[in-house]
């Protein structure tokens, strides 16, 4: 895998797990993430951290967090109670 980034899919893929599972890691920064053109993308070396037990610091590198998955709307620190939430 010799790619600068990878996509949510194909990181599951790697490590054995399910997509939604890869989305929960980014959410909770276990795994940093960035979004690109509306899509995340994880790089080899937050990967190769994640892999060897080390915690990453932040879902992007703007500190940001999206609002276009559901399983964020329980994280306090980036939304109230007050902020609505998009379920498709």
């Amino acid at each position: 895998m010799n790619k600068e980034f990878y996509t949510i899919a194909e990181v599951a893929d790697r490590i054995g797990v399910h997509n939604k599972t890869i989305r929960r890691y980014i959410y909770s920064g276990k795994l940093s993430a960035k979004k690109i053109a509306g899509q995340w993308r994880i790089t080899e070396e937050a990967l190769t951290e994640y892999l060897n037990g080390g915690a990453c610091c932040s879902v992007n590198s703007d500190n940001s967090v999206s609002k276009d998955d559901f399983c964020i709307f329980m994280d306090t620190n980036h939304f109230s109670t007050e902020d609505a939430i998009q379920i498709c």
